[in-house]
């Protein structure tokens, strides 16, 4: 193919830096090639991730203008983004800040300054939507099973929520406990909803009960991850085993894991996930504080900033928690709009909204959690979502991000090829057109 590139143009000598550039542009869409002094063809826009002569000397050789050449350092802080990415940048907790995935703002900056570089040499930039058929974002809901016993769920919680004894009693006496799996099965099968379920391994005397639940799931194409327990986070023989132990019961595969209290030591635990072969992890969260731990809003892979290089594996940022909600004694207009305010930013951003939702709180014992979940359930379904499980949501992450695009503008032609069908986005100046590509070749008339 002849004409111009339309790929944006990455250069460092240094490839942990430069898998993070990749990560960043990752996330918004962006086509990217590496390049080196090899390179002859030229790009509408280099990006370096921090200034180095024999780098910047490289990239004004290729660039159609040195004004499109970015150096990331110098707009942003690569430093702030390969500590989020590593687990280990912290934010102000006491102003809700983490309610807005600031790196995932920036992410976005970046991409106006992309745009502009490709306006200024007149050309269209071309992006990966970012889920399937356009949806506006992805919404993933989680269920932590921390037990199947009535009993000891409920002495745990004795005194620290205002449980109700007296109705505990009465259900305990009505056989009605123990059935809130159903009852999530039930209202998200209703609304043609599937989620993700996580367990331990072992519930001791509801070994039959939990038998059924688990043939049951798999029958109706929920999907099961593992509930990491309380220490398995930082061993890993115990990681191991867990997951051993639940996919023998299981006779499948598992894909993703949370831990129990969202307990987390990086980037070992990932480390340690990784090994185990784990395709992605749910746990990289505050349990008393909502929204975005690592600033991102997007599925991301987390970086090992001791052994500097990325992670296979797959973070999938949970936002918001159900007990949360109880540990802050809120009430349920200030819960609702918490939601309300994340999902706005989410759609905004076209991010990831991961919900976890307790089995243990949807009964008539909690019934601001089981108002809340099902209105939330009922609001989703009315926006743009696709509404998936987690596995699914990373498996779209991974082959998005596996897409690779050749694309060359010859007059006002674009002629190409993309390695799978992907939804796309072609943008030039106030112009956008969508195309849900089925072919991998590709011909396309732009206007002028």
């Amino acid at each position: 193919m002849t004409g111009q590139n339309l790929s944006v143009g990455i250069i460092s000598t240094d490839k942990f830096l430069a898998a993070i550039i990749k990560e960043v542009l990752g996330h918004i869409g962006i086509f990217f090639e590496e390049v080196d002094q090899k390179t002859s063809e030229n790009f509408p826009c280099i990006i370096l991730p921090t200034h180095n002569e024999a780098d910047f000397s490289i990239a004004s050789r290729l660039c159609n203008s040195v004004e499109n050449i970015l150096i990331f350092d110098e707009e942003f802080s690569i430093k702030a983004f390969y500590l989020a990415l590593g687990g280990f940048l912290e934010y102000d907790r006491s102003t809700n800040k983490l309610k807005t995935p600031k790196l995932s703002l920036e992410q976005y900056e970046l991409l106006e300054k992309i745009k502009n570089c490709f306006s200024k040499s007149d050309l269209p930039l071309i992006r990966k939507w970012y889920w399937p058929k356009f949806a506006d974002a992805c919404f993933v809901s989680t269920h932590d099973i921390d037990s199947l016993d009535p009993i000891l769920r409920i002495s745990n919680l004795k005194g620290r929520i205002g449980f109700n004894w007296l109705r505990f009693l009465i259900n305990l006496v009505r056989k009605q406990l123990g059935k809130e799996i159903f009852k999530i099965i039930l209202d998200e099968n209703r609304r043609e909803l599937r989620s993700t379920f996580l367990f331990f391994p072992d519930y001791g005397n509801s070994y039959k009960d939990f038998l059924y639940i688990l043939k049951l799931l798999k029958q109706l194409n929920f999907e099961v991850g593992l509930h990491g327990s309380e220490f398995s986070y930082y061993d890993r023989t115990q990681l191991e085993t867990e997951k051993k132990q639940l996919e023998k019961i299981l006779e499948g595969n598992l894909k993703g894991i949370r831990h129990h209290q969202l307990n987390f030591l990086p980037p070992f635990t990932w480390r340690y996930q990784e090994k185990a072969g784990f395709i992605y992890d749910l746990s990289f969260s505050y349990s008393t504080d909502f929204g975005f731990r690592s600033g991102i809003c997007f599925p991301y892979h987390p970086v090992d900033i001791i052994e500097r290089k990325r992670f296979d594996l797959i973070e999938l940022p949970t936002s918001f928690m159900d007990w949360t909600v109880l540990y802050r004694h809120m009430n349920y207009n200030e819960a609702w709009n918490t939601l309300m305010e994340l999902a706005n930013v989410i759609e905004k951003l076209h991010g990831c909204f991961v919900v976890n939702f307790h089995n243990a709180y949807q009964n008539k014992d909690f019934p601001l959690i089981e108002k809340l979940y099902s209105k939330l359930l009922d609001h989703i379904t009315r926006k743009n979502y696709w509404i998936t499980s987690a596995g699914k949501c990373s498996s779209w992450w991974l082959r998005r991000e596996k897409t690779k695009l050749n694309a060359f503008l010859d007059k006002k032609t674009i002629q190409g090829n993309i390695s799978s069908p992907l939804p796309i986005i072609i943008e030039k100046d106030e112009d956008i057109i969508k195309l849900d590509l089925k072919k991998t070749d590709f011909v396309i008339s732009i206007k002028d």
